[in-house]
């Protein structure tokens, strides 16, 4: 058996929410975590998913950020068909229920925490005084007690995270960064 873990990140677009833990620079990472079996279903129903989203709305991949904003493949659809979209999604998690986890992290998290770093604190390529390093450092180290805690996974462990991280690092045709260990 193998364990599949893939990560994929997202931001507040520089939008300031009315929540006092948003900062403009928040930086969230979220993993999913799939056995092979899992992995197998999960292929499935995103196919099934992702046919659906292309017939209906001739777009070939979830971009929520857009599929909310009303950009691109979304621009003339109205906000009740957009918000279905984030429902049916929401229905397909119900239906599976994989594990998921989060990490956010933004500038403002390192005074509420008492966290103090300096331009060269960097531990494995991670530069912990990016919100964003910071935040998918935190994520690993949560997946590996998850990882640690459950009799559910098995070695080996595949990561695959979300081509932004591995724009530094060179890999042939791949959107992913993918990481085995």
């Amino acid at each position: 058996m193998k364990t599949f873990i893939y990560i994929d990140d997202s931001d507040t677009l520089g939008i300031k929410s009315k929540s006092y833990f948003d900062s403009l620079d928040t930086k969230s990472w979220f993993s999913i975590i799939l056995t092979e079996e899992e992995k197998k279903d999960a292929e499935k129903e995103m196919l099934e998913c992702i046919k659906k989203l292309k017939k209906d709305f001739n777009a070939s991949e979830f971009h929520f950020k857009d599929i909310y904003q009303g950009k691109k493949e979304f621009k003339n659809i109205s906000f009740a068909e957009r918000m279905n979209i984030f429902y049916f999604f929401a229905e397909v998690h119900d239906l599976l229920q994989f594990p998921i986890l989060m990490q956010s992290f933004g500038s403002d998290d390192y005074e509420k925490n008492k966290i103090s770093v300096d331009s060269k604190s960097e531990i494995d390529g991670f530069f912990l005084n990016r919100p964003s390093d910071l935040s998918l450092y935190f994520l690993l180290i949560r997946i590996k007690k998850f990882l640690n805690n459950s009799i559910d996974y098995e070695y080996p462990f595949q990561i695959i995270i979300d081509e932004g991280k591995q724009k530094k690092i060179p890999q042939e045709k791949s959107n992913y960064l993918a990481i085995n260990y």
